[in-house]
């Protein structure tokens, strides 16, 4: 569990610098993934694509900083679950490939359920 710290604030990170680029370039990244390539009048799609990384990645980041806070944790573990509602929803509306998204929907899980564990094992202790 010691490593959760960490990943949290790398993903937000990550999605920090996704956010920086949306809002430059969104072409870079556009030919990076796919999938946010949407067509929209002026980058529009892939800027609000750019607030929702940055919304998330503020909000893994407030968990992993302050991951002895039940609150604070909890929220970063809603920033999974937002995320893979986006995506969910994304690929039913036929917006997103289900190829293009494996990693989202691959990571997202992992990191909702280690933060399960981890809030199971600190927090429900601490409530006996």
């Amino acid at each position: 569990m010691k490593y959760l710290k960490p990943a949290l604030i790398l993903f937000f990170c990550v999605d920090t610098l996704m956010f920086l680029v949306y809002q430059t370039a969104p072409d870079i990244l556009t030919t990076a993934l796919p999938q946010f390539d949407i067509e929209s009048t002026g980058g529009a799609y892939p800027r609000l694509v750019g607030n929702l990384f940055l919304m998330l990645g503020l909000a893994r980041l407030y968990g992993g900083l302050f991951m002895h806070e039940q609150g604070a944790f909890f929220v970063s573990m809603w920033s999974w679950v937002v995320e893979l509602v986006y995506t969910g929803t994304e690929l039913v509306h036929g917006q997103f490939i289900l190829s293009e998204n494996i990693m989202a929907l691959v990571l997202a899980p992992l990191m909702l359920g280690w933060s399960l564990v981890y809030y199971r094992k600190t927090f429900r202790a601490e409530s006996r």
